[in-house]
């Protein structure tokens, strides 16, 4: 009988830390149950990149302690379009102003407020995976229902992989819906770095991760 207890017992403690490696790896990933796989996907991409607010910003870290900043510093109208200007700051590396704006629903981004705007996010992502064109690069991107980052359960994210990087080098940008950017990675550039969210002011609601 005490063998036979001594079996059940080491048979569970095995299948929990099972559970456990599958809850923590991979770092990045979703729901891989079939019906996540099936199911049809209509994402609204609207709140998934906040930029039209003049108080909104975004607080981010490498592991070297190396800080970055996305910031919406400047707002300019004009024939019914409203442009906005977003400050990336990389600490030592790169401050660079963008462009953004929308236009049916795609959010739009350009290098100078008269250049020439790229599609940065369209304005719906109709399956889990799937590419479009932002000027002449090609992004994939991916839908997660969740992605853990850091140790941190972010809902309805996606991210996006650039043949060509076109935001300041990064390669990888991940967003989740109503904070928006969470992490970017520029894997092939000058060094391998990978910023993550730290905090985010969006609305005027500071919320710090």
């Amino acid at each position: 009988m005490k063998t036979l207890l001594l079996k059940i017992g080491t048979f569970v403690l095995l299948v929990n830390m099972n559970c456990a490696m599958m809850i923590n790896d991979p770092d990045i990933g979703g729901d891989s149950s079939s019906e996540h796989i099936t199911r049809t996907y209509s994402i609204n991409t609207e709140y998934y990149f906040p930029f039209e607010n003049n108080t909104n910003w975004w607080k981010f870290s490498e592991v070297s302690g190396n800080p970055c900043a996305i910031k919406i510093i400047d707002t300019i109208s004009d024939d019914n379009i409203t442009y906005y200007r977003v400050s990336f700051m990389e600490n030592r590396v790169d401050t660079t102003d963008d462009w953004f704006k929308r236009s049916s629903g795609d959010i739009l981004f350009g290098t100078s407020l008269t250049g020439v705007y790229n599609r940065f996010l369209p304005s719906r992502i109709e399956s889990r995976g799937g590419q479009y064109t932002c000027g002449t690069n090609v992004v994939n991107y991916e839908y997660f229902d969740s992605a853990v980052i850091n140790s941190l359960t972010f809902k309805k994210v996606i991210s996006l992989h650039y043949t060509t990087p076109a935001i300041h080098g990064f390669d990888n940008i991940m967003f989740a819906e109503k904070i928006g950017v969470v992490m970017m990675q520029d894997v092939d550039g000058r060094w391998p770095v990978s910023y993550v969210l730290d905090s985010c002011s969006i609305a005027g609601i500071v919320s710090r991760f």
